[in-house]
């Protein structure tokens, strides 16, 4: 097991693929191109949780827009922790332009 695949747990999986799955991102690579997303979980707590332990790793980051709504992004570091634990999964992003 990687350093990468050690510092995911399953919930942050399931949180970083739901911002890679946005429809958002227009065909474009989802690292550093912020969208909304949906709750992949049963409660925005939970939901918030996991986003405040993915940005204190440094493998997403937040931007609020005064209001309720709110926007995330994959690092670059949270992008390579996704690929080591789900290749495959990543793959499907391969070649596309990133908009960063």
């Amino acid at each position: 097991m990687t350093q990468a695949q050690a510092s995911l747990t399953e919930n942050e999986v399931t949180l970083l693929k739901a911002f890679a799955n946005s429809e958002y991102h227009d065909g474009c690579h989802p690292v550093g191109d912020y969208q909304w997303f949906d709750n992949p979980f049963a409660s925005r707590a939970t939901c918030g949780g996991v986003m405040a332990s993915l940005v204190k790793k440094g493998y997403a980051k937040e931007k609020y827009s005064g209001t309720s709504d709110h926007a995330a992004v994959i690092t670059v570091a949270g992008w390579e922790a996704l690929k080591a634990v789900d290749p495959a999964f990543c793959s499907r992003f391969d070649g596309k332009e990133t908009r960063q």
